[in-house]
């Protein structure tokens, strides 16, 4: 497996820029921008949970990841994550330890 750090995402123009760039090789198509990005991170509803964290190899960010309480549902304590890599770095085990960093993130919350 690929040497990796998960760290949580910093509100900088550079992790906005990468996770940017991050959904544009996955997503072509979607039409997200820096300001975008950041106006669904101001517009978040405060009271539920919310992380997002990255992945880096070296200094890249190659894959990203958001563990959140589920507020479409209205049930507190309900939560979804999400696990995104670049393709370049898909089946390297980014993905599962990802994905097994934000469930460990969610069992740590309080019942």
């Amino acid at each position: 497996m690929t040497l990796i750090h998960i760290r949580s995402f910093t509100a900088t123009d550079h992790d906005y820029a990468a996770i940017v760039a991050l959904h544009k090789a996955i997503w072509p198509d979607r039409p997200d921008t820096v300001a975008i990005c950041q106006r669904r991170d101001a517009v978040r509803d405060k009271q539920a949970f919310f992380q997002r964290v990255v992945v880096e190899v070296g200094q890249q960010i190659v894959a990203l990841g958001t563990a959140s309480e589920t507020v479409w549902l209205q049930r507190p304590g309900k939560y979804a994550i999400a696990v995104a890599v670049h393709p370049a770095y898909e089946r390297q085990g980014i993905g599962s330890a990802l994905y097994d960093y934000l469930l460990e993130v969610l069992n740590q919350r309080p019942l």
